[in-house]
């Protein structure tokens, strides 16, 4: 039993709130809360991630949340004069691929005994392995994605979506050489 201090005593036990983790569990045994806990990451240490990855004990890689984003990227893309629900939209869709892009990359180079932690770094090695030959226009991708993120108006809004433009026939090369570089 847990107890509370109530005036300088230790005798009077918490009542867990129908909000509180503890009452949500004793209904739901499956229920997380609002904050679970974090996703486990692995990184290279000693071989021990490739060990794993060999031995099959590690989940393979899935293309497929790339490639559906890629897809719809385009869908939205290949609307002809878009309003500005439609543009926005589309900047939504251009940041979920430059999101998903660069964290898939960051797995590829992990298979490939590559660390990067950070979407600058993931782009830094896929321009020294020669994967990518514009490092600097993912960098743009990621400022651009930064800036819709944080801010809003028209004229960014529009560097956007033309951005958005360029990136999807950038990021459909790579996620083919993503493919062609797993180990799965």
């Amino acid at each position: 039993m847990t107890l509370h201090r109530s005036k300088d005593r230790f005798d009077e036990p918490i009542i867990a709130g129908w909000s509180s983790l503890v009452a949500r569990r004793a209904h739901n045994p499956k229920a997380v809360g609002s904050n679970p806990a974090p996703a486990t990451n692995f990184f290279l240490k000693s071989g021990v991630i490739i060990q794993l990855i060999q031995s099959g004990l590690v989940m393979s890689i899935s293309f497929q949340p790339a490639q559906d984003a890629l897809n719809n990227l385009q869908l939205a893309l290949n609307i002809q004069n878009p309003s500005d629900l439609e543009r926005d939209g589309t900047i939504q869709r251009f940041e979920y691929c430059y999101e998903i892009i660069w964290k898939l990359a960051q797995k590829i180079l992990q298979e490939n005994e590559v660390k990067a932690e950070y979407p600058k770094s993931v782009f830094r090695e896929l321009g020294r392995l020669g994967w990518i030959n514009n490092v600097e226009d993912w960098i743009q991708f990621q400022q651009s994605r930064n800036d819709t993120s944080h801010e809003y108006g028209v004229k960014l809004a529009q560097k956007s979506y033309a951005l958005a433009k360029i990136f999807l026939p950038l990021a459909l090369d790579l996620f083919t050489i993503l493919k062609a570089k797993s180990r799965d």
